[in-house]
């Protein structure tokens, strides 16, 4: 009784930081199905954070689902994930999760682990049922990722592997590696090791390039931000650019990571950046920016050439713009380069100050 209970409890911990939590909760009920007791015990500790979570987003929004629904609508309306869908991209869908789980293991480690989860299978194993949460968790996966309501990250692939490794052990036994010399087990580690080293560093090998035309992201030991070369050079001129405490920024989106890195690199306070939506559906609140450069009538302002963001503001290659009724002029402070557009940082004022600059 108590196990079960604490295994509730570890996974309404687990809950509250990933949502592949909340899915585990059936697919780890099924293991107790023969124990109704257990079972009990076991769902009602792990839907304590699951329920005041509902309760909360009940309250305050509505609905007890609100945080997935937005999720989703984020995904299918506003990012518009299912736009121009073809064949291809269906099956890039369908491969993701399950090879991303590999590689993001990295090839040698995560086939191991496959490889010893069909044996223990075929051989009936007892602890063979610890395959079902995984393929369950992967399908349900594979089957929003399908649908188009869920994002395809790489990171979302962490409990998979997880679930997956323990099964790496049963490829050791059936190789009778605890009977080989010491010398013999601690090289066979040190080659695992450092193939996982290998794998998970793009200068040595891309793992992603091992499946070809599915555009998979590479694997990697430490997250990176793409063009940071770029975003450096750019948060230098967008720091340059601001004059005073009391200045405002202007951001056009550029990127997920990079937009918002940028802004918090001029350590303003969050009332005076203002950061252009991402997403291709978002709205562009237009009556939000023209009070924002009201309170703020000086500052920085970012552009990426050929944006909506651009178009929407009305700016002009005479380095004008209008945002509802108020007017701005700008004073180029310096551009890069990036690999699809051109990145623009400007000085702007609103007009009748273009004196006290």
């Amino acid at each position: 009784m108590r196990h079960a209970l604490a295994a509730g409890l570890a996974l309404t911990a687990a809950a509250m930081l990933r949502y592949e939590g909340w899915m585990l909760i059936p697919l780890l009920g099924v293991l107790l199905r023969k124990k109704p007791r257990l079972t009990i015990v076991f769902v009602a500790a792990s839907m304590l954070h699951p329920t005041f979570w509902m309760i909360g987003n009940a309250v305050h929004h509505g609905d007890p689902l609100y945080s997935i629904h937005w999720a989703s609508n984020w995904e299918l309306n506003l990012m518009g994930s299912n736009e121009d869908l073809g064949p291809w991209e269906i099956a890039r869908r369908i491969v993701f999760y399950p090879t991303m789980t590999l590689l993001g293991m990295t090839p040698i480690l995560g086939v191991t682990c496959l490889l010893g989860a069909a044996l223990s299978v075929r051989k009936r194993e007892r602890y063979a049922v610890w395959i079902i949460p995984c393929l369950g968790l992967l399908l349900l996966l594979m089957l929003a990722a399908t649908r188009g309501s869920l994002a395809l990250k790489a990171k979302y692939t962490a409990i998979l592997g997880t679930l997956l490794f323990p099964f790496s052990a049963e490829v050791y036994r059936r190789a009778r590696v605890d009977s080989f010399r010491r010398g013999r087990t601690l090289l066979i580690g040190l080659l695992l090791a450092g193939s996982v080293i290998v794998f998970w560093s793009p200068p040595f090998i891309n793992c992603a390039q091992f499946v070809p035309y599915f555009y998979l992201p590479p694997v990697r030991s430490v997250p990176q931000m793409k063009e940071q070369k770029s975003m450096r050079k750019i948060s230098a001129m967008v720091n340059a650019s601001l004059v005073s405490p009391d200045d405002g920024y202007i951001s056009d989106f550029w990127g997920w990571g990079r937009s918002a890195c940028t802004a918090w690199l001029t350590r303003m306070h969050p009332d005076q950046v203002f950061k252009a939506p991402g997403a291709p559906h978002a709205k562009l609140d237009i009556d939000g920016l023209a009070s924002f450069v009201e309170a703020y009538p000086a500052g920085t302002l970012a552009l990426s050439r050929g944006s909506r963001f651009e178009r929407a503001i009305g700016f002009s290659d005479a380095g004008t713009a209008a945002i509802g009724e108020v007017s701005l002029s700008t004073r180029k402070s310096g551009s890069v380069r990036l690999r699809r557009s051109k990145f623009v940082v400007y000085r702007y004022v609103t007009a009748g100050r273009s004196g006290e600059e």
